[in-house]
């Protein structure tokens, strides 16, 4: 599903308008990057958490040339989904029996 698709099921389910569930999708996609850039957790309680995870600065190697390589300190966006989501999306392609009371996420 993409995002026009996304949209249209959104203003078909709550019979608003295809532009307001257009602004509210850009709403809350833009709070949610907003949040992050402050480095800020978004936990959406039953669906998952946003959040950055950091790398520190490194050198490395180039594996082809074998010269060392300066890796910057940075942020990576990263979802992680609750067991809520996990254990809806198996039970809707019909795998069962996962306990995911000891999964990761």
């Amino acid at each position: 599903m993409n995002q026009g698709q996304l949209i249209e099921r959104i203003a078909t389910r709550c019979k608003i308008s295809r532009e307001f569930a257009t602004d509210t999708i850009h709403v809350v996609l833009d709070e949610i990057a907003l949040a992050l850039c402050r480095d800020e957790e978004v936990v959406l309680v039953r669906f998952g958490r946003f959040r950055n995870r950091r790398f520190t600065e490194r050198t490395t190697r180039n594996p082809q040339t074998g010269q060392p390589v300066h890796l910057p300190a940075r942020l990576n966006p990263e979802f992680r989904s609750a067991p809520d989501l996990k254990r809806r999306v198996n039970e809707a392609q019909g795998i069962t029996g996962i306990d995911h009371k000891w999964s990761r996420g």
